[in-house]
């Protein structure tokens, strides 16, 4: 088994930046088709704020589905999202004056004298919801490149901690309004115009935007912001309910002081505490046995043990780092297998997931597992807690703390057999289980209530699993790619996700400053693009169709005689009516097959215009 010590962060199930095409495109928000709270009148809010020298703007909540947009190639990879799990995302028009464009549809920049404010409802009845903001994009001084680091600023406001015309206990289906900035004197003047326009103070919540951790503003190098709206298992009977919530946009305004002021900014907030003090390592020894039940059961199989490991990615250690975070939250600890395996179709071959089951412990809100196709970063089927009751008991029949623990198997056909997840995925063609994929195996355990935030690592016990193949056969266990990042070359509309041991650099201009490049280099080899006019040129080898992220590229093909390759005048107009274009140039910087892989994958999910 090949495992590594695990170098990038968290994932959640999904977030923001997942829905949309990667060019780059004018975030203009229609107005939201969403009733606003029975208590309060908008227009008696937006009267009060253009009043106090505001410029109000209206935009929405949407739900997107990410696994579409990844699938058709409009974004470099899917970004963890949890398949289980829906989201909406907050869309905003740009604000006044602002010339720069959005990288997506679903970020916005913030300037200091600026708000975003959700006036709307909460979801009906589910196991968990919160509102959760994030730094998508941030222009990175070091490399001199706009990277996605996807990394979240705080606390969120979740069903246990957020303010609405409900009680603590009833939290759903209620009026709310939120405000996001980073200003407190902004934060006060929209308080203040809210309970004009008859909006009750007690259900208002202000989210901080720490100054202290973005960079804000609405010029180039300004960071992209996000709001995401989770939810996750519908109480019995509210399934319709959720579904109606999702396509009824929920309204945001965006409002903008006109004439500045002295900047008040907040302090950065202090955080809930993860951890109550009390474990489950209680459960250490029912857990082992466990496990030599499983290996007893399926002792005439291969038994390959994977190791779980913990993400180093919360707590803004992404945004240290400057890295892709794939959206975590606070309310979440996430867990995975270190190293990917590859899983046939046949009797003989499946996981099993193992553990204990941390909200019936009391550790955890709700958990899941969720099985992940590795390069494109996709969920592609789940399960949750609340089907764990009495799986442990198909291996432990009579143990007293069976109650506690869960088993489930993972199989490409489950032939009809409880307590079984299906890795299967239909719609979407980029993967195939029949071709082998790597997969991997992820776990969300989410929000401790006493402490209405994730629980600590250091008090649960780590889910397991065990890959099982037929007697003398050798499993393909290798490395994951989720701590490839993804670089924006936004002059070229263009993003490519690379290796971590990959860096960007500046290309000198050409052709008298009319064309610029950025160069992405690894051990492997490198990638190169190009952007401006009269790219192109005659090709002198070989032609060929080289895979992108939606559809295919010609290239201009060479083998040296030492064996490294090189992809040349992969050329495109940036759109119909343009005469600008953009052009990539690839090649591998030795003859190990490992390194042509590595380039081609690069090449495979560089997302261009439509």
């Amino acid at each position: 088994m090949v495992t590594r010590q695990i170098r990038w962060c968290l994932v959640i199930g999904l977030v923001v930046l997942l829905a949309g095409s990667i060019p780059m495109i004018a975030s203009s928000a229609p107005s939201a088709q969403g009733s606003s709270p029975a208590s309060g009148d908008l227009s008696a809010l937006k009267a009060a704020l253009e009043k106090d020298g505001f410029t109000v703007q209206e935009g929405q909540f949407i739900q997107f589905d990410v696994l579409s947009m990844c699938c058709t190639g409009q974004i470099p990879s899917c970004l963890g999202f949890n398949p289980i799990a829906p989201y909406m995302s907050a869309r905003l028009p740009k604000a006044p004056g602002q010339t720069v464009e959005s990288t997506f549809p679903w970020v916005f920049r913030l300037g200091a004298n600026e708000a975003v404010i959700v006036v709307g409802r909460t979801p009906p009845p589910t196991a968990y919801f919160s509102y959760d903001t994030y730094a998508i994009t941030r222009f990175s001084e070091k490399e001199q490149a706009r990277k996605v680091i996807f990394s979240n600023l705080g606390d969120t406001f979740s069903h246990l901690t957020i303010h609405t015309s409900g009680t603590v206990q009833e939290p759903f289906n209620r009026d709310v309004m939120i405000i996001y900035t980073a200003d407190q004197g902004i934060d006060s003047r929209v308080r203040s115009a809210a309970r004009t326009a008859g909006y009750p103070t007690s259900i208002i919540n202000t989210g901080v935007i720490p100054d202290a951790l973005t960079r804000l503003g609405t010029d180039e190098k300004a960071d992209e912001i996000g709001i995401v709206h989770r939810m996750a298992l519908p109480q019995t009977g509210s399934e319709k309910a959720l579904a109606d919530y999702l396509k009824t946009p929920q309204l945001l305004l965006r409002v903008t002081l006109k004439n500045q002021t002295t900047p008040d900014p907040f302090p950065m907030p202090t955080l809930r505490a993860h951890g109550t003090g009390r474990t489950e390592m209680d459960l250490m020894p029912a857990v082992e046995d466990l496990r030599k039940a499983i290996l007893e059961k399926h002792g005439k199989l291969k038994a390959t043990e994977l190791t779980t490991g913990l993400f180093p990615g919360q707590e803004f250690d992404c945004l240290q780092r400057e890295i892709n975070g794939y959206g975590p939250t606070r309310d979440a600890l996430y867990l995975m297998t270190t190293s990917v395996f590859k899983l046939p179709d046949s009797a003989d071959d499946f996981v099993i997931i193992y553990g204990v089951n941390h909200e019936a412990v009391g550790k955890a809100t709700y958990a899941s597992l969720n099985v992940y196709e590795d390069s494109m970063v996709a969920g592609i089927s789940g399960e949750h807690n609340r089907h764990y009751a009495g799986s442990a008991k198909d291996y432990l029949p009579n143990h007293p703390q069976a109650d506690l623990l869960y088993v489930w198997k993972i199989a490409r056909n489950c032939r009809g057999e409880p307590h079984c997840l299906e890795a299967q995925i239909s719609n979407c063609p980029k993967i195939d289980l029949n071709k082998l994929p790597n997969l991997e195996i992820f776990w969300r355990l989410y929000v401790e209530r006493e402490t209405r935030v994730a629980p600590a690592p250091g008090e649960v016990i780590y889910d397991q699993a065990i890959l099982f193949s037929p007697a003398g056969s050798t499993p393909t266990v290798g490395v994951y790619t989720w701590d490839w990042q993804t670089y924006i070359v936004g002059q070229a509309r263009s993003s490519f996700r690379i290796p971590l041991t990959w860096r960007s650099e500046r290309v000198p201009d050409q052709a008298g400053g009319t064309i610029h490049g950025i160069a992405l280099k690894g051990p492997e080899g490198g990638v190169e693009v190009y952007w401006g006019a009269a790219l192109g040129g005659t090709c002198a080898g070989e032609t060929q169709k080289i895979q992108i992220a939606r559809g295919e590229i010609s290239a201009c093909y060479t083998k040296r005689a030492d064996g490294t390759v090189i992809w040349d005048q992969m050329t495109t107009p940036l759109d119909s009516t343009s005469t600008t274009t953009v052009s990539a140039r690839a090649y591998t910087n030795n003859a190990a097959s490992t390194s042509y892989d590595v380039v081609r994958q690069v090449l495979s999910q560089w997302v261009l215009p439509p």
